[in-house]
């Protein structure tokens, strides 16, 4: 073999180690070891402590009879929606899941990990944690339509219809009457909403957004809150925009 060859052969080994080294380095970056995605309950805590989200992925029955309290109760297949909701991509999620060991708290954090969340971690909680039990009353109450409904038209004046989608979405389709200000949004914006002893009704796609906007609301101060989870609930008239006759 001449040098020329030996030369060609020597780049050309070089590239596949560099494709190599690329391709292994894309590998650790999305698929992290699940042990590094486990932290302390004492750790979890702190984070708690200084604004961290923390997600409960027990059943919704399990989340009824015991959670931590401030918890968000969102299911495993829930999360994509759950994450839209989150603008600060390097925000702490902090995942947890009783009685069903760290399957789901552990997919969870992978799933907001493969999204862009990079700071997604799971625990086992220890006795750290604050606990709400089922006998304790709830700071806001799951409603239907029917019932969302029946208040507004009981209580006119007093009781307000809170959508906290996108405008995009609003723009599709919306409730009459209803005040828009999307979740993202609604920290900055409460002094559109001045009556904190008024009832408000909150809505979203999924039933995410209003939790989250009932935490919020409730941090905020006010107090007669009620979910009514998602804009499909409302069993009355839709406004859309009208429909756009095709060229002829």
């Amino acid at each position: 073999m001449n040098k020329k060859s030996l030369s060609l052969v020597i780049v050309q080994c070089a590239v596949i180690v560099a494709l190599i080294g690329c391709f292994v380095y894309m590998q650790v970056g999305v698929n992290k070891p699940a042990q590094e995605f486990e932290i302390t309950s004492a750790a979890a805590f702190t984070l708690h402590e200084n604004g961290a989200v923390l997600l409960d992925l027990q059943s919704a029955l399990a989340f009824e009879n015991r959670h931590i309290e401030g918890a968000l109760h969102v299911s495993l297949n829930d999360i994509e929606e759950f994450a839209k909701s989150l603008a600060n991509k390097k925000a702490h999620i902090l995942c947890y899941c009783y009685c069903q060991g760290r399957g789901p708290a552990l997919s969870a954090a992978e799933r907001l990990y493969s999204l862009g969340f990079k700071n997604a971690r799971w625990f086992e909680p220890g006795q750290e944690w604050s606990l709400v039990l089922a006998q304790e009353p709830k700071p806001f109450r799951i409603i239907t339509g029917e019932d969302a409904a029946a208040m507004l038209e009981n209580q006119p004046g007093t009781t307000i219809l809170l959508d906290v989608r996108s405008l995009e979405e609003y723009e599709q389709e919306h409730i009459e009457g209803a005040v828009l200000i999307p979740h993202g949004e609604l920290a900055y914006r409460l002094d559109e909403l001045p009556d904190k002893d008024a009832t408000y009704i909150v809505f979203c796609a999924k039933g995410i957004r209003s939790k989250l906007a009932c935490q919020v609301l409730l941090d905020a101060g006010y107090m007669a809150l009620y979910d009514m989870e998602s804009i499909n609930e409302w069993t009355g008239p839709l406004i859309v925009p009208p429909e756009i006759p095709a060229p002829t």
